[in-house]
């Protein structure tokens, strides 16, 4: 049966309804859904004139992990919206709303002092130091360690015995020698 109290559908995915199921893809909650018209933005507008320092968190529709509303007749991501609310429109069209390096690493926060407007290169740089750029051992794909790089930057063998050594091939080798790769070590 459906995990949702009241509900008595059988279960479909994740102990949840088709019903329920869809809702929680959708809307981040099984139990969410439709809301008034007006009151998302409605919730943005309070939330721009806060004045708090806390993450506000955006309880409505989510899309790829990131608040997602109508704004200006236009679906768009919920902290635009909310920086555009509070310091109007982006300097240029490819500026994003990103959030405020060291300050609030919150994908669903739209609490206007915690973001600003800042160029795709600038937001992507921003990963750095928050820690959240995938990269080294935090990638789910790496096969190596930060120990075993520098330990084949160091290695003065071939490239074709490191390489097999290590498992991998002789151009991720020369890669890392030449700071291709783990550049930043």
């Amino acid at each position: 049966m459906c995990d949702v109290t009241g509900c008595d559908r059988p279960s479909y995915a994740r102990r949840l309804c088709v019903r329920h199921y869809k809702r929680a893809w959708r809307n981040g909650s099984p139990t969410g859904g439709r809301v008034n018209h007006g009151s998302a933005v409605a919730f943005l507008r309070e939330a721009s004139g806060s004045g708090s320092d806390e993450c506000i968190v955006w309880p409505f529709a989510v899309r790829n992990g990131y608040g997602a509303v109508r704004f200006n007749g236009v679906m768009t991501n919920a902290a635009r919206a909310a920086l555009e609310i509070a310091s109007g429109l982006p300097p240029s069209p490819a500026h994003q709303a990103a959030h405020a390096p060291t300050i609030c690493h919150n994908r669903l926060c739209v609490n206007a002092r915690h973001l600003r407007w800042a160029s795709p290169s600038d937001n992507m740089s921003d990963q750095v130091p928050d820690g959240t750029r995938q990269r080294g051992e935090r990638h789910k794909l790496a096969k190596l360690t930060t120990a075993q790089v520098l330990a084949i930057r160091a290695d003065q063998r071939q490239q074709r015995v490191i390489a097999e050594a290590y498992s991998v091939s002789r151009g991720t080798i020369s890669d890392i020698k030449c700071g291709r790769n783990w550049g930043w070590l």
